[in-house]
């Protein structure tokens, strides 16, 4: 009762700060003009890409794949855009285990490359953010590592349709989820919490978190390969009614057999109305298969969704979506069906210098490796503040809790885990496109789990990183 009371209380007060976001920037109520602002990640205005930013009005579908944004790209041209970065780090607990079984500094130095590449046209655009390396660590059970990561897409558009074809996927050491400031590899000073380097991620669409295969439990030293494939289309019926239907491919493959695999096929169709000039519904259905094969087990989950977005170009894209989830359990005799609920919310709001993205999502999720299904609830928010012209501060926080399904306990781990993180970082910039950063991150995982034994199932484990580090970003490389 106290957990269920818990997640509640987190959800309202999520869905109030999003909302009271909302009305506070109303065109009408503010009084003012919605001109497009700058981004976390996106070029400062004497960066040779200031043309490229959120601009036009956001045409993403509600009920599509992506997150809304607070605008699409302006680009007067197709480039490739390179950066580097070299970082020296240090974490108090590399593992993830009790304070009692690690009882000295990890220090490790790493180095990472990103490319990007922006390519438009009339009719496409063909986006691709790679980042990769590796690092070099002073305690021998990890003395090197290997962290890569990708994300494409490229969409197509015509009168009155559009067509996504896209992908993401990471070989990293330990899960995503409270890895970096914002969800990738940026922690280690590489990407898009920095407005002095890296693509244009303030408008650049992410998949939504629910959609992507669960990595919402801390798993250190353990490399996975994570991905998702998705084909979307949408098809616009009226000048303010459209179609959206999407289908994705998901896995989560351990290289330690310890932890489980899993694979998430998913399929989903949507109806939208543009109620407004800012404001769409939507009503979407979706079907999902979790999908554990070496334990035989597959959970199958049938999901309703009622949607609701605002959007005000440059300034503001809010939406939350929620509904009914209705699971089917197999093998399991006598068949077992039951109800749960799904909701998520995504908000991303910008003012002259200051920048918030927020992600919410409760439902069923793979069980990141550790369970066999979970219901889960994970949050994590990025706020972004210029303190000048040259410094800008960034602050991150993340919690996630998750729930062994008690359907599935009999084959897995049961219990629940919960896991926090936070983090904050001030970097200055010199030299035009370059800059120095310092990082402090911390991270807490409380776990309850009755069958699991040994040190690494211990109540919790802190771990605190100090980063230090230098981005290097070339000017951009145009195409035409």
């Amino acid at each position: 009762m106290h957990s269920n009371l818990h997640k509640w209380i987190l959800l309202a007060a999520a869905f109030w700060f999003s909302a009271a976001c909302v009305r506070a920037q109303d065109p009408a109520a503010a009084g003012q003009s919605a001109t497009p602002q700058g981004e976390v990640g996106a070029p400062s205005s004497s960066s040779a890409l200031s043309q490229e930013k959120p601009g036009a009005a956001d045409t993403l579908p509600l009920s599509g794949a992506q997150d809304i944004t607070v605008g699409a790209i302006q680009s007067r041209h197709s480039f490739i855009l390179p950066s580097l970065n070299v970082t020296e780090q240090v974490d108090s607990n590399p593992f993830s285990l009790p304070a009692a079984t690690f009882n000295t500094f990890e220090t490790r130095t790493l180095f990472m490359g990103r490319i990007g590449l922006l390519q438009q046209s009339a009719h496409s655009e063909f986006i691709v953010d790679y980042q990769g390396g590796g690092s070099d660590s002073s305690y021998q059970a990890s003395r090197t590592s290997m962290l890569h990561s990708l994300q494409i897409s490229e969409r197509f558009f015509g009168h009155r349709w559009s067509l996504l074809l896209g992908g993401q996927g990471s070989y990293l050491p330990e899960s995503s989820f409270g890895l970096s400031n914002a969800g990738g590899l940026d922690a280690y000073g590489v990407g898009g919490s920095s407005r002095f380097g890296g693509l244009i991620d303030g408008a650049v669409p992410n998949f939504r978190p629910g959609l992507l295969p669960s990595q919402s439990i801390s798993t250190a030293n353990v490399y996975r390969i994570s991905g998702i494939g998705v084909l979307q289309a949408t098809f616009k019926v009226s000048r303010r009614t459209s179609l959206t239907a999407f289908g994705s491919y998901g896995m989560l493959h351990f290289l330690d057999s310890a932890f489980y695999d899993s694979r998430q096929i998913l399929a989903q169709a949507g109806y939208e109305v543009q109620a407004s000039r800012n404001n769409t519904v939507a009503f979407s259905y979706r079907y999902a298969e979790y999908l554990f094969r070496a334990q035989d087990q597959t959970i199958r989950s049938h999901a309703a969704f009622l949607s609701y977005a605002r959007r005000i170009t440059g300034r503001l894209g809010w939406q939350i979506s929620g509904g009914p989830q209705y699971l089917e359990f197999s093998p399991v005799i006598p068949a077992v069906q039951r109800l749960y609920w799904s909701a998520n919310s995504s908000l991303n709001y910008q003012l002259s210098r200051l920048t918030l993205g927020a992600d919410y999502d409760h439902g069923v999720s793979g069980g990141s490796g550790l369970l066999l299904g979970s219901e889960a609830d994970q949050l994590q928010g990025t706020l972004s503040r210029s303190l000048s012209r040259n410094l800008q501060g960034v602050l991150a926080l993340g919690y996630s809790d998750n729930h062994a399904l008690s359907q599935t306990e009999a084959a897995g781990i049961k219990g629940n885990l919960r896991f926090w993180f936070g983090s904050a970082r001030i970097e200055r910039r010199f030299a035009s496109r370059s800059s120095i950063f310092l990082a402090y991150n911390a991270r807490l995982q409380n776990l309850n789990l009755p069958n699991c034994l040994g040190s690494e199932c211990a109540p919790s484990a802190w771990d605190h990183q100090i980063s230090v580090g230098l981005n290097l970003t070339a000017r951009p490389l145009i195409l035409h």
